[in-house]
């Protein structure tokens, strides 16, 4: 074959498919952002702010058709979706934790994994650890003070009782 453009040939039996990311999407109920790709550093966000999208592309042009996709979120659930044609993973109403997402693409005659991504989920300002922790002493507080006031109390009933006791013995 003569090449006049000057541009390679690719040989479509040799050719390296990818399945790369093309957009993670985060939306709330007030915006939608597009988060940066080019990054390892985990995507991190507070619980119940909003979902987040991601939207794949697999290079078999060719059969692009027949391009199926699936994903686990571990962390979620450590088995594999079911293949769908479907090239967006939508995740919402994630709870607070750690996880991973892993995707795949099968095209006609094999499988290809994209990079996985690290979603940590930060849990609302009332369960962190730190609140937790603030709770518990506030609690172990009421109940100390609970517990004084309850002492006070039967301090002055056996007072009273004191009290009438000595007058029935003095009568």
């Amino acid at each position: 074959l003569i090449n006049y453009l000057n541009t390679p040939i690719i040989d479509s039996a040799k050719q390296e498919f990818q399945l790369t990311l093309k957009s993670i999407e985060f939306s709330s109920d007030l915006d939608q952002n597009f988060l940066p790709l080019n990054t390892n550093e985990p995507i991190v966000y507070d619980q119940g702010s909003g979902d987040l999208s991601f939207n794949y592309a697999f290079n078999d042009l060719k059969n692009h058709k027949e391009t199926q996709y699936r994903y686990r979120l571990i962390g979620q659930n450590d088995k594999w979706s079911d293949y769908s044609h479907l090239s967006k993973i939508n995740l919402n109403d994630l709870t607070a934790n750690d996880y991973i997402l892993e995707v795949q693409a099968k095209n006609l005659d094999q499988v290809y994994s994209s990079k996985p991504y690290q979603i940590i989920i930060n849990p609302p300002w009332y369960l962190t650890k730190i609140s937790i922790a603030l709770w518990v002493l506030i609690g172990i507080l009421l109940l100390l003070l609970l517990l004084h006031f309850i002492l006070k109390w039967r301090e002055r009933i056996h007072e009273v009782q004191k009290i009438e006791l000595k007058k029935i013995i003095n009568h």
